[in-house]
């Protein structure tokens, strides 16, 4: 029985920690335009491969319908 009350003040504890320490959270157009450069930059070679071999899989799919 001690053991579950020590985890409810701790968990009363944290939670009151987490509601006092409410983090304000502001992006500016300059960060998006940078995030948005970043995810481009990775996930754009990637995104492009992958529309490459999905074109080239629907040909072959389309050759072998046609015979």
């Amino acid at each position: 029985m001690a053991r579950k009350t020590y985890q409810m003040v701790f968990g009363v504890a944290v939670l009151l920690s987490v509601l006092g320490c409410r983090p304000a959270v502001t992006v500016g157009c300059q960060e998006m335009v940078v995030l948005f450069v970043i995810v481009v930059v990775l996930l754009g070679p990637l995104l492009f491969r992958m529309y490459q071999l999905w074109l080239r899989a629907s040909d072959k799919q389309d050759e072998h319908r046609d015979g």
